[in-house]
């Protein structure tokens, strides 16, 4: 419901903005990871639409994350608001008149995600541009993935990172199934 309402509250603000945090949201992607994506990683990988990634602690981009179609609109709309775009460029430029046209910093994209949250009431220090990729992680395993899938996308090299995913999720079921209420129909 809160990553619903966040994608709502962008739909009136600016189109780079908003395929940011869509983004964020539905691909896991680290602010970093978002900043250094060029137009040019946006290409196809067995017949599915991909960006590929320049991960945290490598050198080249030989990683990717899948875009959905849900997770494109907003960027390919963005990029149409742009006008003509060359290969090279940053996938997400800045507006600002300081640096208008140059590449966003990790600053900037953790802004553009935190003014969101304020703005859904979700202002706690806990709630960041980070704390999206833990929504994709768990919501991967809410909507029935496996651990391996919430890993895969998140690019965790150790599994053991990505497990800590699921005691939220074992949490809310254990709520679901609340157990001790059978005994109310015995006793």
């Amino acid at each position: 419901e809160q990553a619903t309402a966040l994608l709502e509250h962008y739909h009136d603000k600016p189109a780079r903005d908003l395929a940011i945090v869509n983004l964020l949201l539905r691909t896991g992607l680290r602010t970093i990871e978002v900043v250094r994506a060029n137009v040019e990683d946006i290409t196809y990988k067995g017949g599915k639409r991909v960006l590929m990634v320049h991960g945290k602690g490598r050198d080249e981009k030989d990683s990717f994350v899948i875009l959905t179609d849900k997770a494109y609109q907003p960027i390919e709309a963005y990029l149409r608001s742009r006008g003509k775009v060359k290969t090279g460029e940053p996938l997400f430029i800045s507006t600002s008149n300081n640096s208008k046209g140059e590449r966003l910093t990790t600053r900037t994209v953790s802004q553009i995600a935190k003014q969101g949250l304020r703005a859904i009431g979700l202002s706690g220090r806990e709630f960041t541009a980070h704390s999206l990729r833990h929504t994709t992680a768990v919501n991967i395993l809410r909507a029935g993935g496996q651990l391996e899938h919430a890993q895969a996308v998140l690019r965790h090299a150790n599994p053991a990172t990505t497990q800590i995913y699921t005691a939220s999720i074992n949490e809310e079921r254990r709520l679901q199934t609340a157990t001790e209420e059978l005994l109310d129909k015995l006793y």
